[in-house]
């Protein structure tokens, strides 16, 4: 409706315009009026033409736009899945670094465990070897009496037993310093990957 009404009042002005003028030829007043109107018939056309060319261009221009507003919240979620990620990963890191702390506490103590029982060990090793060993037929011979024998073998038992025991505790010593030591070159691998 605007645009019959845009397009009537170029042509009204136009008959206005070439009204009859006084004096004039009726046929030259026409062809005046018929060259006024192709005038305007064709600016009409033209501005349509515009008209279109702009609507198109409008319509192009709104895509880039919503294209570009798609690809920023595109890289927004990917900026904030991003973002949870390296948190993610930092959290991770901080627990793989309290853990590695932690064993590697535990791996200085195993260790120490570990050189103390071997030095009672040692020690003990050493008296045997200064002492002579203890030899049983010689408590069997030396014994005055059936107790005094009996007594020499419990004492001859836990000697041994208490040598066993010590060979024990030097052996899990060794054993949980070696699984903690495994356990921190792990960590620190993880760690190390983490970074």
């Amino acid at each position: 409706m605007r645009r019959r009404a845009l397009v009537g009042l170029p042509l009204a002005l136009a008959l206005a315009l070439a009204a009859p003028a006084a004096g004039q030829d009726p046929a030259e007043e026409k062809a005046a009026v018929d060259a006024r109107i192709a005038a305007l018939e064709q600016e009409i056309a033209q501005a349509r033409e515009r008209e279109g060319v702009l609507t198109t261009q409008l319509s192009a221009v709104a895509a880039e736009l919503r294209a570009a507003q798609d690809a920023v919240e595109q890289a927004q979620g990917s900026l904030d899945a991003l973002e949870a990620e390296l948190a993610a990963e930092r959290a991770r890191l901080e627990r793989l670094t309290r853990l590695l702390q932690t064993q590697t506490r535990r791996l200085r103590r195993l260790q120490a465990e570990h050189r103390r029982a071997v030095a009672v060990l040692e020690a003990r090793v050493r008296a045997l070897y200064m002492e002579q060993p203890p030899d049983l037929l010689a408590f069997l011979v030396s014994a005055s009496s059936f107790d005094e024998l009996i007594s020499s073998y419990e004492m001859l038992t836990r000697i041994g037993e208490q040598d066993q025991r010590i060979a024990r505790q030097v052996e899990r010593a060794k054993r949980r310093a070696a699984r903690e030591r495994a356990a921190t070159a792990r960590t620190r691998r993880l760690a190390a990957a983490a970074v």
